[in-house]
């Protein structure tokens, strides 16, 4: 297979952009794309490999395996390894024990099913994680497993005809994709079915399932096209784009195009991408990708408060730096066949650390993350969201509208008129509150509650699709209990980043005073960038005593909005209780206000009720 330079370029073109997007560097919003640049090349060098000894008659399963423990093991190991004795200094327990279950993921390359598994309404959050980002390796493994077998099968027994079977594979994956990511987002983004069409896009070029084009003109337009597609897509997209569904077409013809430029000779872009410099990071974008995302996670552990530009530079410097010493001495050294040249030796060095690899990781599951290396004074509880009211009146995100058991979800009933409580988890967590302080409130308080469901009848965020029905049953609430007030409340931010508008509370809001309800509106309480048990614990660590902590959801920004909308007689500030400015307290003597980022404990919940509902009057 004749080497191209380009192909290296394209490789940096993908991962420059991950990892500035990962340090935070907002102008890198959508850097998450090279991911699908690396499925296209692989796809495209891997299947190239394959069908070149094919038909040569040559190809042999053992051999595939064989090159890609070479290629993958040594450095991925080695990036484990790493992991598993920093982790073991500085990561807490609950974030240790999940990371050993991630290890043993890794290791068997299921980890995007591990991961999806993880990614419910309340999971920790993606910087507890060290090895996330493998989820995409275990996609590409998951991939190889079986594709060079139909490969074989389609050239002995169908006489090479792959366009016949692999077009409409791809064709069904892009449609799960597409349909997927507005019903399933999160199985959409990390299972192979609907990956499967990305690394089918380069195996068509391999393939040469399109002619190479034969004129210079077309090489250097196709080449820009694909250039200007990436290009876009890193800088146009963000988290709030559904993907990857239709629009990770963008990365990936970009890839495939500026691939399609250089099979038949240069290109514009393949010039550009393969100069000596931005070669050399292709050369160690594998161990880039590996050891940046680690460094990431650890050094919010270490330094624990926001990355000053001193530290983002720092993290990039020491992620090229680690990818540059991996390249050479792990990655070459097995590639090369200079080390461990005998076939057997290398199988039983892979197994040996597979196994290694699986009992650390089982160890550490095992020992419940190793509390005892930090003394016994380390935080550690759980909440139980039946003190929400969690499957009857709070719906999870498995339930719809119709499971709401809505004559059980009166807080009390002997009051004259009746209040609906109307939102997600951040109105839900009030419930506690509300039962404590029943000498506040004059009505009966009926619970309307459902995780990521802000109140707003055409809020329908991707993540939870039942939104828009369950909102729609208002009305008939209203009127089947007489219901005079409703007071609504959520975790507005995270339904800011999810497609809710300003506006379309307001037409809520109007909608329902034009009925002759009474609206009341409670703002955003404080969202805090980790768990407040482990902030708590960081502060003891450290030898901080404090029982604050800052955030870094702009509190007066929001809330000014909501009390625009609803009235400032209309309208409660929570954070008014807990914060001065960006700084919040998460704990008193008497116990802590929260029991994660941001949702309240029972004592929370009565501390935060009492205040709002001195100032609402239900």
């Amino acid at each position: 297979m004749k080497y191209r330079p380009d192909i290296d370029g394209l490789r940096a073109l993908a991962i420059i952009p991950v990892v500035l997007h990962h340090t935070g560097i907002n102008l890198f919003s959508g850097g998450f794309v090279g991911v699908d640049v690396f499925f296209v090349i692989s796809g495209y060098l891997i299947t190239l490999i394959i069908a070149e000894e094919i038909r040569q008659d040559r190809f042999t399963i053992i051999d595939f395996y064989e090159r890609r423990i070479r290629r993958i093991f040594p450095a991925l190991f080695a990036v484990i390894s790493f992991c598993l004795v920093v982790a073991a200094i500085f990561m807490l327990p609950e974030n240790f024990k999940n990371f050993g279950k991630s290890v043993i993921a890794t290791t068997l390359f299921i980890a995007n099913i591990f991961f999806l598994k993880e990614t419910d309404y309340f999971s920790a959050a993606a910087e507890t994680k060290p090895l996330l980002h493998t989820w995409s390796l275990s996609v590409e493994e998951q991939f190889y497993l079986i594709f060079p077998i139909i490969l074989l099968l389609i050239y002995r027994y169908f006489q090479g005809r792959w366009r016949m079977f692999l077009l409409p594979a791809a064709v069904i994956s892009l449609v799960l994709s597409v349909w997927g990511v507005n019903y399933f987002p999160s199985a959409t983004f990390y299972l192979i079915p609907t990956r499967a069409w990305e690394l089918l896009f380069g195996s068509f070029l391999a393939l040469e399932l399109f002619p190479p084009p034969r004129s210079q003109r077309l090489r250097d337009v196709a080449s820009i096209i694909g250039l200007i597609l990436i290009v876009w897509a890193i800088f146009r997209f963000s988290e709030r784009t559904p993907f990857p569904g239709g629009y990770a077409l963008f990365p990936c013809i970009g890839a495939a195009l500026i691939i399609y430029s250089g099979q038949n000779g240069t290109s514009v872009a393949g010039r550009l991408l393969s100069c000596r410099s931005i070669v050399f990071v292709g050369l160690i974008s594998y161990s880039l990708y590996l050891w940046h995302w680690p460094i990431i996670v650890f050094a919010k552990q270490v330094f624990y408060e926001k990355h000053s530009v001193f530290i983002t530079v720092g993290i990039v410097v020491l992620s090229f730096m680690m990818a540059i010493l991996s390249w050479k001495y792990v990655e070459r050294p097995f590639r090369k066949r200079g080390t461990l040249r005998q076939r057997k030796r290398i199988f039983i060095a892979a197994i040996i650390g597979m196994m290694l690899s699986v009992l650390s990781g089982y160890a550490i599951r095992a020992a419940e993350g190793w509390p005892a290396r930090f003394g016994d004074n380390l935080v550690s509880f759980n909440f139980d969201l039946a003190k929400y009211n969690l499957s009857t009146c709070f719906l999870d995100e498995n339930q719809n509208y119709s499971e709401w058991q809505e004559k059980s979800c009166f807080v009390q009933s002997h009051n004259r008129s009746n209040t609906l409580l109307w939102g997600d988890s951040f109105a839900a967590h009030y419930i506690p509150g509300i039962k404590e302080n029943l000498d506040l409130i004059s009505s009966n308080v009926l619970q309307y509650t459902a995780s990521g469901c802000a109140p707003a009848f055409n809020y329908d965020p991707k993540f939870r699709r039942e939104c828009k029905s369950f909102s729609a049953q208002i009305f008939r609430i209203i009127s089947s209990y007489d219901i005079r007030v409703v007071v609504m409340s959520a975790d507005w931010n995270l339904a800011l980043k999810n497609g809710f508008s300003y506006e379309e509370l307001k037409k809520t809001v109007d909608l329902l005073r034009e009925k002759g309800v009474k609206v009341l509106i409670i703002g955003q309480s404080p969202r805090f960038d980790h768990s407040v048990q482990d902030i708590s614990n960081d502060c003891y660590i450290h030898q901080i005593d404090t029982s604050e902590a800052s955030i870094s959801v702009d509190l007066h920004v929001i809330n000014s909005k909501l009390r625009e909308i609803a009235g400032t007689n209309s309208f409660v500030d929570p954070s008014d209780f807990f914060c001065i400015k960006q700084e919040c307290r998460f704990k008193s003597a008497d116990g802590f206000y929260f029991w994660d980022d941001g949702h309240l404990t029972s004592y929370g919940s009565g501390q935060a009720a009492g205040y709002i509902f001195s100032k609402l009057k239900i």
